[in-house]
């Protein structure tokens, strides 16, 4: 069958998302429990980067530069001011090479490497590298907006296991979830048995094969959240961003959750988006089977 223009662009464009994702596990692979050089991005000593967080994401950045050089990139380790107050590329390439540094740090095999590609904004190919206790390689989760969802090369598909749309099984959730949220009642008798595990994309991907029913987190930043964002969109889920809205005549903002479809803040149109912007978007969501993402949401407040 032959492909149009833009299927090639993002053909090319999840190859080497895929590509890069698996060579991130290997460096991964080859340091986990080695020694490590380890700094700390600010005083109190609980944010954690290492060299190998450093070499993944240069590499990262390289290859894409070699086969893309009009794409924009936004990684976490990302520290020219120049690039940020720039208004970003279409495709902008959205980069966390270790999501869960402490657990890797610490030897725990609970991390990924997070691959997302924005066009305009919106979630349209995601990768995360995996740890994977069956595989001596890892594995690779991937999605492309109207293509799918995949584990490595086997395509899959959420499906509800509870048809009232309540949690039977897994869940995960932040630390600080009932510092920061208002379960309702009956909420609370039907949350599910929940984990934390300190890796945002490692939850989503988890939620993406069904492994995790949904999951809950406080506040991602955006490298967090835009591989695995177009991943569980992709495998059937739901990803719902929880927002503040003053409305006229009334003093407290109201607060709901909605579809998060764009990573555009305050929906601003794409042309007045900058990669500083980008870096500060910062909102609660929520990820999983529809059923139970929306029974959650339904009774789910912010304090």
């Amino acid at each position: 069958m032959m492909l149009d223009q833009n299927e090639k662009i993002w053909e090319s464009i999840s190859k080497l998302a895929i590509k890069l994702a698996n060579e991130a596990g290997f460096i991964l692979y080859e340091n986990f429990r080695k020694p490590l050089s380890v700094e700390f991005k600010d005083k109190s000593g609980l944010d954690p980067v290492t060299n190998i967080d450093i070499q993944i994401q240069k590499h990262i950045r390289n290859s894409i530069k070699s086969h893309f050089p009009e794409h924009g990139f936004l990684g976490e380790e990302e520290t020219s001011a120049t690039s940020q107050n720039k208004n970003t590329s279409e495709y902008l390439w959205v980069v966390d090479p270790i999501d869960g540094t402490k657990n890797f740090v610490a030897g725990l095999p609970i991390y990924a490497c997070s691959i997302g590609v924005l066009y305009k904004g919106i979630p349209y190919m995601g990768a995360i590298f995996l740890p994977w206790t069956n595989s001596t390689k890892g594995s690779v989760i991937h999605a492309t907006k109207g293509s799918g969802a995949y584990f490595n090369d086997e395509k899959i598909l959420l499906c509800e296991n509870s048809q009232e749309g309540k949690s039977s099984g897994l869940v995960t959730l932040p630390g600080s979830f009932t510092n920061i949220f208002n379960p309702s009642e009956i909420l609370k008798n039907k949350i599910g048995d929940y984990r934390m595990t300190g890796s945002i994309a490692y939850e989503m991907a988890m939620s993406a094969l069904g492994i995790s029913q949904f999951m809950v987190s406080n506040a991602p930043s955006i490298w967090d959240i835009a591989a695995g964002t177009c991943i569980i969109l992709e495998s059937g889920g739901l990803v719902l961003e929880g927002v503040s809205e003053r409305k006229r005549f009334r003093i407290f903002e109201e607060f709901k959750w909605k579809n998060l479809n764009s990573f555009n803040p305050n929906n601003e149109s794409f042309e007045k988006v900058t990669g500083s912007n980008l870096r500060k978007w910062q909102k609660p969501i929520i990820a999983g089977a529809p059923k139970i993402v929306n029974f959650t949401a339904s009774n789910l407040r912010k304090r």
